[in-house]
C-alpha cells in the first residue's frame, strides 16, 4: 500500500497492491477526517496480464499523479483520466522526480531507470 496527498492537501490516494483489488483510491479530506472514499482508477483485470501491481505514487507539480502499475508507470490527471503510460516491460515498484522534475526515476525489477520529461 502507498499513500499520497494532492499538492493542496485536501486528495488522499490510497495505492492497493492486493491483485485481486488492485485499485487507487481517492478521498477528501475535510478537517482532518477523510470522507467521500472512491475508486480512482481500477486496473484488477491487468493483474497475472502484466507485470506489477498499484504499487509506488508521485505527484508532479502539474498536477499529474504518476503511479505505478502494470506494465509499468502509468500518468494520470487529478480526475483520474490515464494521460499516458511508461511501458518498462518489469515489475514496476516506485518512482520519483528529481528536484528539478526534469527526470523520472523508475526502479523497476533488477533495473533504475531514467526517463527525461517533457516541459
Amino acid at each position: 500500500m502507498e499513500l499520497l496527498f494532492s499538492p493542496d492537501e485536501k486528495t488522499l490516494y490510497v495505492a492497493s497492491s492486493d491483485p485481486e483489488k488492485a485499485i487507487w483510491m481517492a478521498y477528501t479530506l475535510v478537517d482532518d477526517q477523510l470522507t467521500d472514499g472512491r475508486i480512482f482508477y481500477d486496473v484488477t483485470n491487468l493483474a497475472g496480464k502484466e507485470k506489477g501491481l498499484p504499487d509506488g505514487l508521485k505527484t508532479h507539480s502539474s498536477g499529474a499523479i504518476f503511479a505505478t502499475a502494470p506494465g509499468g508507470v502509468w500518468v494520470f490527471s487529478p480526475t483520474g483520466k490515464v494521460l499516458g503510460k511508461i511501458k518498462t516491460g518489469q515489475a514496476t515498484a516506485n518512482c520519483a522526480f528529481d528536484s528539478g522534475e526534469n527526470y523520472l526515476y523508475i526502479t523497476a525489477d533488477m533495473f533504475l531507470l531514467r526517463v527525461k520529461l517533457a516541459k
